[in-house]
C-alpha cells in the first residue's frame, strides 16, 4: 500500500491528466495504418514545427498555423489538428482510450491500431464526435513514455471525409518528436499573466493551457497543492448563455464531486467580459472539500479560462487567484 503522501501525489498526477485529457478530447473513418505500424519518421525540409512543442509535422496543403492553440487549421472547413502535451504516463493515460473511456468524452470509437513511434508505444485512433449540430471524424494519434504523453487531435466535419481525410491522416503520420529541442512555452501563447509575486511556479504547457504549481513540477511534490491553470478554448464555441455556459462548465472538473457554485459575479479584464465563479465541492474519492476558482472570459474567437484548484486555505486562496487573474492580458 502506497504511503498517504504519495496516494495524494497519484491522486493529484491523474486529475491534472483528467482534465487535460477532457481538453484535448472536447471539439472546439477514412482509414488507418496498416496492422503492427512502426513509425520513423526523420525530419525533411516540409516538416513544420508547432509552436511551443517539440513535435514537428508536415501540415496538410494549405493549412495555417493556429493561432487559438498550438498546431493548424482550415478556416474554411472548420478542421484542425492541435498537438497537445500532458504530463501524464503514457501507460495512465491509454488505459482512458477505450470504448467506455472516450464515450463519456462524447467520442465514439470506430477502430483503434497500437502502433510504435520511434519505438514508443502509440495508438492510433479513428472515432467521431457530434459538437455543434455537425459530426466531425477524429483521428487521434497518443504516445508517450513514463513522464509524458502526446496527443495528435486531428478533425473536420464528417462531410469532409473524402476531400480531407487522407491528408490529415498523413500529416499525423508525418510526426517528429525531438526531446532535446529547446522550447519557451510562455512566448507560444497569445495571451500572459503575472504570477511572479505569488506562491506558484509555471510548471508547464499544454496545448493553450499554462499549468503553475507551487513547486513548479507536475505532479507536485509540495504538501500544497493548489494548482493554477490559465488557457483559451480550442476554437470558436457557439453558446446562447454564457453565464449557464460557465456554471456548467464549473461542474466538469474531474475527481471533483457535488460541486456548487457559491458566488458568480460579472468581470472584464483587458476589456474582455466573462464571469468569476468560486464553487466547492468533495475530492470524489477521499470526501475532502475542494474549492474551485474560475474567470472565463468570452472573445469573438472563444473564451479565455482562469482556473484555481485548492484543498485549504480556502479564503486566502481566492484572494490568490483573484489577485492573478487581474493581471491577464491578451497579445
Amino acid at each position: 500500500m502506497l504511503p498517504v503522501s504519495a496516494n495524494i501525489k497519484k491522486r493529484h498526477e491523474m486529475r491534472i491528466t483528467l482534465i487535460l485529457t477532457l481538453i484535448v478530447l472536447t471539439v472546439c473513418s477514412y482509414g488507418q495504418p496498416k496492422k503492427n505500424t512502426e513509425l520513423q519518421n526523420e525530419l525533411t525540409p516540409e516538416h513544420i514545427n508547432v509552436k511551443g512543442t517539440k513535435i514537428s509535422i508536415i501540415p496538410p496543403k494549405g493549412w495555417t498555423a493556429a493561432t487559438n492553440f498550438n498546431g493548424f487549421q482550415q478556416m474554411g472547413s472548420s478542421s484542425s489538428l492541435i498537438v497537445i502535451e500532458i504530463p501524464g504516463p503514457y501507460s495512465e493515460v491509454s488505459k482512458g482510450l477505450t470504448v467506455d473511456g472516450l464515450k463519456t468524452q462524447g467520442v465514439i470509437l470506430d477502430k483503434k491500431r497500437n502502433i510504435t513511434v520511434n519505438g514508443q508505444k502509440a495508438e492510433y485512433i479513428v472515432a467521431k464526435q457530434f459538437a455543434y449540430e455537425t459530426m466531425f471524424g477524429k483521428y487521434i494519434l497518443v504516445f508517450g513514455n513514463e513522464q509524458t504523453s502526446f496527443f495528435l487531435n486531428g478533425m473536420f466535419p464528417i462531410d469532409f471525409e473524402k476531400e480531407l481525410g487522407k491528408e490529415i491522416e498523413k500529416s499525423i503520420l508525418s510526426v517528429v518528436y525531438e526531446p532535446n529541442k529547446e522550447v519557451d512555452p510562455l512566448k507560444s501563447v497569445n495571451f500572459e499573466i503575472d504570477a511572479s509575486s505569488s506562491k506558484f511556479k509555471f510548471a508547464k504547457m499544454m496545448s493553450n493551457m499554462l499549468l503553475y504549481t507551487v513547486d513548479g513540477l507536475v505532479p507536485t511534490e509540495s504538501t500544497d497543492k493548489t494548482t493554477l491553470m490559465v488557457g483559451t478554448s480550442l476554437g470558436k464555441i457557439e453558446m446562447d448563455d454564457k453565464k449557464q455556459y460557465s456554471i456548467n462548465r464549473i461542474k466538469q472538473y474531474p475527481s471533483i464531486k457535488n460541486v456548487e457554485s457559491k458566488e458568480i459575479e460579472s468581470v472584464t479584464i483587458d476589456d474582455v467580459s466573462g464571469y468569476e465563479i468560486v464553487a466547492y465541492g468533495k475530492d470524489e474519492k477521499t470526501d475532502d472539500p475542494e474549492m474551485i476558482y474560475q474567470i472565463m472570459l468570452f472573445s469573438d474567437n472563444g473564451y479565455y479560462m482562469i482556473v484555481g484548484i485548492a484543498s485549504d486555505d480556502f479564503e486566502k486562496n481566492i484572494e490568490l487567484f483573484r489577485k492573478i487573474s487581474k493581471t491577464f492580458k491578451r497579445r
